[in-house]
């Protein structure tokens, strides 16, 4: 190693916390670098050379307590004077008010970045770092930074353990009204730093993996809608690491970065044992000497893991995979009602073991099609991704879901979302879907509700537009957040007919539905009568519905895949998608008669 990218550097062993998952606090010998051990830090060669390098350097300070250092001031203006720019980060647990203040007022144009820990909401928070009030200092110290600097950057950190797993979104909401980012990672155990005396008990339940998972997907999404790409890749990771699905064998920023410690032991991994020290031997030296290990101890830590993530938008695309077109049901408005006469052969896990490998930008998979759960592959599909770290979602009628499915389904990694299908109150349901579906469905989506992320999809057709209304009442009572509002389409005469005129060679298939909403704007006004009716508590969905000349289908943009594992062009149109006799730019365009209502046009 020529260069590093980082330096952590451990200031002190000071702290006035008593976190539940550190014993830094518990150290009876006093460590901490002295201003003299600092200079001769910033002198050294590797350092030197590192700052600058084309990468550059970046330098993060922390503790124990950070601002306990008595020199703290004077070790960040020598920094800063040797290497203008290159302290990044100072992580504190924010109990140090005026210390901290005082900092952001001498220093408001270094755009040094403050992580601020915080676990929890009051209690927890105050539980876990073991100070009464430790959570309304926290908060007031950053609301006395805001005060000073809205450009101040802060970042609050939280570190999931067993006590906090239900605090991760809470935390994140919490960020987001402060103005600061957010980022989280699991506890780990640092037998050379945070957990000399003990190993942390860090194992979590079922029905806590199951909650950090659904926590997980959130957050990452939102980073990805704020083009935080990489935070959005590493929280999206964090549960397939957890379930000890996926785990890293080889470290990819293994000697890119070092930790120094307060009595100067020297670190590439903090996690493993240490290169030698700072007072016997240069940094150059230390990590000349130094052999990177055949395997990984594996971590999902900012300082370790996230810095290999690369800050990129993610062009995946998401694969809808129909494993089966058998269904335990007969439904009116089914979308492949018409297929089951035809084929009842199933996707087999080879099959689909094949698909995902060939097409490697496969980053989600919808299992859609039939009922999913007929699939006797189907959980050896969802370990198979969780295994590639590829998230996944399904849709169901909710009948032949078991407390077996339910417990099988809490060792799923990558289960992001279970969609059900509701179409009304009891009696409508029924009549449309079969007798006692609705009691079924209801009851299996409440058991499912308190382990995973669920939402409820609705086919709008003309004679069940009070029936949904009723249905989001009932969706309310049970705190339910997502409901999709489907609009119902025919596939029959006219429009079939017109479609083939324009391209004779296409093969359709679809629903042949007599009571579809001709009205599109009572469909409109059915959202915004139920938006209006349930404010926020409710996400109402509806596809969306463009009549233009720049209409597009989604569909084309992602993979759609039938039970013989062939790629056809979407649930309606299911020609193989090589058929040189369909012209795709004309399909991209949403321009065929059948497209017009479809709820994949936008």
């Amino acid at each position: 190693m020529n260069t590093i990218k980082s330096l952590n550097w451990i200031i002190t062993n000071r702290c006035n916390s008593r976190c539940l998952h550190c014993a830094i606090w518990k150290e009876k010998k006093l460590n901490e670098i002295s201003l003299n051990d600092a200079r001769c830090i910033l002198s050294d060669p590797l350092i030197n050379k590192s700052y600058f390098a084309k990468h550059g350097l970046d330098i993060a300070l922390g503790g124990g307590e950070t601002f306990l250092h008595p020199d703290l001031p004077k070790i960040i203006r020598e920094i800063k004077k040797t290497y203008p720019g290159a302290l990044k980060t100072i992580s504190t647990n924010g109990l140090l008010t005026d210390e901290i203040c005082d900092f952001v007022k001498n220093n408001l144009n270094e755009n040094i970045k403050l992580n601020i820990s915080i676990d929890g909401l009051k209690d927890i928070h105050d539980r876990i770092r073991g100070i009464k009030g430790g959570f309304d200092a926290t908060l007031k110290t950053i609301v006395k930074v805001r005060a000073i600097s809205l450009r101040q950057k802060i970042e609050i950190k939280l570190t999931i353990l067993p006590e906090n797993h239900g605090q991760i979104t809470k935390v994140f909401a919490l960020a987001e009204r402060l103005k600061c980012n957010f980022s989280f990672k699991p506890a780990e155990n640092m037998r050379q730093y945070t957990n000399k005396g003990r190993d942390l008990d860090i194992n979590f339940d079922p029905s806590q993996l199951c909650s950090i998972r659904n926590q997980a997907f959130i957050i990452s999404d939102s980073m990805r809608n704020k083009s935080e790409y990489k935070k959005a890749e590493f929280f999206k990771d964090i549960p397939f690491y957890l379930f000890s699905r996926s785990r890293a064998t080889f470290c990819s920023v293994l000697k890119e970065h070092l930790t120094v410690m307060p009595d100067g032991l020297v670190f590439d991994c903090i996690k493993g044992l240490p290169l030698g020290n700072i007072h016997s031997a240069d940094l150059k030296r230390l990590v000349h000497n130094s052999i990177t290990p055949a395997d990984c101890d594996s971590c999902m830590l900012m300082c370790g893991a996230f810095k290999g993530y690369e800050e990129h938008l993610n062009t995946s695309k998401t694969a809808n995979i129909e494993i089966t077109n058998r269904c335990n049901l007969s439904c009116s408005m089914c979308t492949q009602k018409e297929l089951r006469s035809n084929d009842h052969s199933d996707l087999t896990l080879e099959q689909f073991v094949c698909l995902i490998q060939t097409y490697k930008d496969i980053g989600h998979v919808s299992f859609v099609g039939g009922e999913s759960f007929l699939n006797k592959d189907f959980f050896g599909m969802m370990e198979y991704l969780d295994g590639k770290k590829i998230t996944y979602e399904l849709t169901t009628n909710g009948t032949i879901i078991t407390d077996s499915t339910i417990h099988r389904l809490k060792r799923m990694a990558g289960l992001k979302n279970i969609s059900f299908s509701l179409d009304g109150m009891e009696k409508y349901h029924d009549k449309e879907r079969g007798k006692g579906v609705y009691s079924k469905c209801l009851m299996n989506l409440k058991k499912c509700a308190s382990s995973f992320a669920v939402s409820v999809s609705s086919i709008v057709k003309s004679d069940n537009i009070e029936e949904l209304a009723k249905l989001t009442v009932t969706l309310k009572k049970i705190r339910l957040q997502r409901h999709k509002l489907i609009l119902g389409i025919d596939i029959s005469g006219r429009q079939k007919y017109s479609s083939l005129v324009k391209i004779p060679t296409l093969m359709i298939q679809g629903p042949v539905l007599k009571n579809y909403l001709k009205d599109i704007d009572l469909f409109i006004d059915l959202y915004i009568r139920l938006s209006k009716l349930h404010g926020n508590a409710v996400d109402i969905k509806t596809e969306p519905l463009m009549h233009d000349n720049r209409a597009e289908c989604k569909q084309l943009k992602q993979y759609r895949f039938d039970p013989s594992g062939k790629r056809i062009f979407c649930e309606f149109i299911r020609n193989d998608v090589s058929d040189k006799t369909i012209p795709v730019s004309y399909l991209k365009r949403a321009a065929l008669a059948i497209c017009e209502r479809c709820c994949k046009r936008q």
